[in-house]
């Protein structure tokens, strides 16, 4: 699995709560997952 870096703004404590849960999930939950990073992607998007 690829190691993914985002920077998250001192403000976004949620967000960055938020990746921290995306990343906890166990690989066998791959599928959703990947819908919670590109969840995660939407919200970086809306705040930036």
């Amino acid at each position: 699995m690829e190691e993914t870096e985002f920077d998250f703004p001192e403000e976004e404590p949620e967000l960055q709560k938020d990746f921290e849960d995306i990343e906890s999930i166990p690989e066998k939950s791959k599928s959703s997952k990947k819908e919670l990073e590109e969840e995660l992607k939407e919200l970086k998007k809306k705040i930036q």
